[in-house]
């Protein structure tokens, strides 16, 4: 891996919201003045909140700490278990997608679970191809990457265990996260209908009948300026972040390391049993229960009343007398007023 960027070992100097000269920066890491000031610079284009203060120094002033490789290695560690596969773990500064990254890597050592973290992300992918939106410090965006020797029978599902596992953190948080079928973190806002925190993207890279390496990507918002809101909803987005959803107090590197921890049981678990286990689970969880809701599958939509999921994680659909069975497609919910939920405004996630 190369050397830490200058910009990223400020940020993580100033992640301890200590008040830091610039000449004592200077003298930790080794660089002029001048090379501390422009990197400052740089943190505050890329999104950062510092505060200058003459005779004083620069402080982080408000923005989430830096996500440290050391803190979470100590924090996932302390659950170690021949049970559980062992976890590689990197924090990038700067990636076009850490799904692409991990994909495009040697071939991962069986049984092991690589995690990759990034500060900055340029090309992350959202709903129907769009850029995942985010600045410096206001989300968690990092893949995991398995290597199993055949591809798993219930490899569809993986997204929903995913999406559980992310939520039983995230509530555990007192965060009151749904899951939208098929990858979607949602909150449910009543009239004012369902609002995106995160999602799911979960790749393949498989040989005919040999080893696979599946790659699980997620993205969480933090923080979205008003700027950033606007621009979601002009793409037709609609978007929350855990700051306006009750999750303010959630450190950054706590949330992270938390985590990991628990989707490196859940695949575990995953590994050996397949998705039975969870569909009792997605049922609590499901958003989309009783809902109508339109189903878009190559430029056609397919319209009915959700009616939660199978035993291989496929969406149930009512249309009319017939029960149809979908393994994909993009998902909206239509004005409706369903029986037990209240009335859902028709929205389209980011």
């Amino acid at each position: 891996m190369l050397d830490r960027p200058l910009a990223q070992s400020l940020y993580l100097a100033l992640s301890d919201g200590a008040c830091h000269s610039g000449e004592a920066l200077a003298q930790h890491l080794h660089v002029t003045r001048s090379a501390v000031w422009k990197a400052m610079e740089t943190l505050r284009e890329l999104g950062l909140d510092i505060d200058a203060r003459t005779h004083h120094g620069y402080q982080l002033a408000g923005s989430p700490a830096a996500l440290s490789e050391d803190l979470l290695r100590q924090e996932i560690s302390t659950e170690d278990s021949p049970l559980l596969p062992p976890v590689d773990l990197r924090v990038a500064w700067l990636l076009d997608s850490t799904n692409t990254t991990l994909l495009e890597e040697p071939p991962l050592t069986p049984g092991r679970l690589s995690v990759l973290f990034v500060e900055n992300q340029r090309g992350g992918r959202g709903r129907r191809g769009r850029q995942w939106q985010s600045r410096l410090g206001d989300s968690l965006c990092f893949s995991l990457a398995m290597r199993f020797e055949t591809v798993p029978v219930d490899l569809p599902a993986l997204p929903l265990v995913i999406g559980l596992s992310v939520r039983q953190v995230l509530r555990a948080q007192g965060v009151p996260v749904q899951l939208k079928w098929p990858n979607d973190l949602v909150m449910d806002h009543g009239e004012s209908g369902l609002a995106k925190l995160g999602g799911i993207l979960v790749e393949l890279r498989a040989e005919a009948g040999g080893p696979a390496l599946v790659v699980m990507g997620v993205g969480i918002n933090l923080r979205l300026d008003k700027a950033q809101r606007e621009e979601i909803a002009r793409e037709g987005g609609n978007a929350t972040d855990l700051s306006a959803e009750g999750g303010l107090l959630i450190e950054r590197n706590a949330l992270a390391s938390g985590l990991i921890k628990e989707l490196r049981v859940a695949l575990a678990q995953f590994a050996r049993e397949g998705f039975s286990p969870w569909r009792e689970r997605w049922m609590a969880a499901d958003v989309l229960a009783g809902r109508s809701v339109a189903i878009e599958r190559a430029g056609s939509f397919l319209e009915g009343v959700a009616e939660g999921i199978d035993v291989q994680g496929a969406l149930r659909l009512r249309v009319g007398e017939r029960l149809e069975t979908l393994h994909g497609g993009e998902v909206s919910v239509r004005p409706y007023n369903p029986p037990s939920k209240g009335t859902a405004a028709l929205t389209v996630t980011s």
